[in-house]
């Protein structure tokens, strides 16, 4: 993610890619701007990011994976 936290395109190919397994854990994700310490981490603490997630979510869902954060 960039400086924002939001997960890109990226995010979503690279787990949506993965859907096949099943089921999967995210990376770990901030959420709050005073609990994220590592740079370039897709967080979950604005609504943006939320967004960000929820684009990530729907590209495994539709490839019949199931995602946890």
């Amino acid at each position: 993610a960039g400086p924002d936290g939001i997960p890109s395109s990226l995010h979503a190919e690279y787990y949506s890619s993965r859907a096949s397994s099943g089921f999967m854990f995210t990376e770990c994700a901030a959420v709050s701007a005073e609990g994220n310490n590592l740079q370039g981490a897709a967080c979950l603490y604005t609504d943006g990011q939320e967004e960000g997630w929820k684009k990530v979510v729907r590209a495994v869902h539709d490839k019949g994976g199931r995602i946890l954060l």
